[in-house]
């Protein structure tokens, strides 16, 4: 199953898939960007016995989307970390990080396409 989501400036495309394992099954999903020719990240959800979903396959779509979220956090700490000589965070580098990661243009970009997720 395709399942294609669009933002103001982006195209979203995720390739979704089930398959029956020996202690139940596995939903799979693989995330594209625009016309980007490889996955740039891949969600796996077991399950073991039958599961209601809102949506078939939200749970490894939104999982997508949040692990690019985490990533992308993580890297903006390590950078800021490093551009200021920071070892530990106190709470007014962590208040300061927090505007950063506000104000970054692709955490935006996730944030609304877990929005268009949502009202799909």
């Amino acid at each position: 199953m395709i399942r294609e989501f669009k933002t103001n400036e982006h195209t979203y495309k995720f390739v979704c898939k089930s398959y029956g394992t020996r202690t139940g099954f596995n939903h799979h999903a693989e995330m594209y960007k625009d016309s980007y020719p490889y996955s740039i990240i891949e969600n796996t959800c077991h399950y073991i016995n039958r599961t209601w979903e809102c949506r078939e396959f939200d749970t490894v779509i939104n999982g997508c989307v949040d692990e690019l979220k985490r990533k992308r956090e993580a890297k903006l700490k390590e950078t800021f970390k490093y551009e200021n000589n920071i070892k530990r965070m106190t709470t007014k580098t962590k208040l300061q990080f927090e505007e950063i990661v506000k104000n970054d243009d692709e955490i935006k970009e996730l944030n609304e396409l877990k929005s268009v997720i949502r009202g799909y």
